[in-house]
């Protein structure tokens, strides 16, 4: 599935471009036609027309990475990827993947491939590059931390974030890592694989591998 959810990415990237890069959901969605509907809970579809139901008591802020992913639905529906999930429905975890996959392509539309290209550019595979992420973008560090860890499907990449002795965040891409998320770790620089490691704040360290 890998070279067709490649496929999906080259696509929305872009389609993302080809609009300028809308910043927000609500910019995105009136760039490329898609209707937004308050309503209770939220929901996409692709259309003819392309609608999405959001949850008018949470708004559109533009961090919202619901709002993100329910238009992530909404491409995955133009690119044609969705119709091989359905094809797969016999598969027990299909759903699941479908859900990823969106999630996967909300994180690039969140934090455009010009602004990855740019933060390895320059600081390189360290967490400098997750750190400009943020700053250009104003998302959250779970957001740049999986949009780094996941950018390049054939890369090998893990960030992490440490408080103390304890893994608050992770993720990881082709990179197997010895901890999960809450596991603890005494000290991040002995864990192996010669990590990049950053301070952000007191007792909380960032902390990236590229294989």
């Amino acid at each position: 599935m890998d070279s067709r959810t490649a496929s999906l990415l080259d696509f929305g990237a872009e389609l993302h471009a080809r609009y300028d890069h809308p910043a927000t959901p609500v910019q995105f969605a009136q760039a490329t036609g898609i209707r937004l509907i308050a309503g209770d809970e939220e929901s996409a579809n692709a259309g003819a027309p392309a609608i999405i139901t959001y949850n008018a008591a949470l708004g559109l802020h533009r961090h919202r990475f619901s709002l993100w992913h329910e238009i992530a639905h909404i491409v995955m529906g133009w690119h044609g990827i969705d119709r091989d999930f359905d094809d797969w429905s016999g598969e027990e975890d299909w759903q699941v993947l479908r859900e990823q996959t969106a999630n996967l392509l909300a994180g690039l539309l969140m934090v455009p491939r010009p602004v990855m290209r740019e933060a390895l550019g320059l600081y390189g595979a360290t967490p400098g590059a997750i750190l400009h992420m943020q700053e250009r973008t104003g998302m959250s560090e779970a957001v740049c931390l999986r949009r780094f860890a996941l950018d390049d499907l054939q890369a090998s990449r893990a960030a992490a974030v440490f408080v103390g002795s304890y893994v608050d965040d992770v993720a990881a891409h082709n990179y197997r890592l010895p901890f999960w998320r809450h596991s603890r770790v005494p000290e991040p620089g002995l864990l192996g694989g010669d990590p990049a490691l950053c301070s952000v704040r007191k007792s909380r360290v960032l902390a990236v591998w590229e294989g």
